[in-house]
C-alpha cells in the first residue's frame, strides 16, 4: 500500500517536470487509494511544496520552476475545490488572510481549504492583508517552528498544519470535530 509521503513523493515529482496532468493523477489515484481529502491537502500537497521551497532556498531549482509548481499546485486546488467544498457554513465564518508583507497566497488556500472542509464558511482575504482589526489571528505553518513564535509575532494561536488549524478553532469555538 501506498502511504501519504510515498503520494507526496510523486507529487513533487510531477510538479518538477511541470506535469499538470501527472499532478492530478498522482492526487486523484492516492484519494483512491484512500487518502482522505483533509490527507491529501495536509499529508501530500504541503510537504511536496515544502520540498519545492527548500530546493529553490538551496539553489537546487530556479524561481521558474518554483512558481510553476505552486500554478500546478492552484490548478489542482482548484478541481479539489470545487469537488469537496461545503458551502453551508454551518459552524461558522473564518476570516483568512496572509500577515502584512506576506505575498505567498498559497499556503493560505490551503488552510482556507481545510477549514472550509470542515463545515465553516471561508472569506479568504489573500496575502498581504493589512489591518487586523481585533480578530483573533492564528499564526502557523511550516515558518512557524512554535507557539512562542506565534506569539511574538503578534497571533493568538498557533498550528503547526491546517489540520491543526482546524482543531485549534474548533477547541476555541468549542465544537467536538467533524
Amino acid at each position: 500500500m501506498v502511504d501519504a509521503a510515498d503520494w507526496s513523493l510523486r507529487f513533487h515529482r510531477r510538479l518538477l517536470a511541470g506535469d499538470r496532468f501527472g499532478a492530478k493523477s498522482v492526487i486523484e489515484a492516492s484519494l483512491t487509494s484512500g487518502t482522505d481529502p483533509v490527507g491529501v491537502y495536509v499529508d501530500v500537497v504541503a510537504p511536496a511544496m515544502r520540498r519545492i521551497g527548500d530546493g529553490w532556498a538551496a539553489g537546487a531549482i530556479g524561481v521558474a520552476e518554483e512558481h510553476r509548481a505552486a500554478v500546478i499546485v492552484g490548478q489542482v486546488l482548484a478541481v479539489l475545490d470545487s469537488r469537496f467544498s461545503r458551502r453551508s457554513g454551518r459552524r461558522g465564518l473564518v476570516l483568512a488572510g496572509a500577515v502584512e508583507g506576506e505575498r505567498h497566497s498559497l499556503p493560505l488556500r490551503m488552510v482556507a481549504d481545510v477549514v472550509r472542509l470542515s463545515g465553516y464558511e471561508v472569506q479568504d482575504l489573500g496575502a498581504d492583508v493589512r489591518e487586523r482589526s481585533g480578530v483573533p489571528v492564528l499564526v502557523g505553518g511550516a515558518a512557524v517552528p512554535d507557539a512562542a513564535t506565534s506569539a511574538a509575532l503578534g497571533g493568538d494561536g498557533w498550528a503547526a498544519d491546517a489540520r491543526g488549524a482546524v482543531e485549534l478553532l474548533e477547541e476555541r469555538l468549542g465544537f467536538q470535530g467533524g
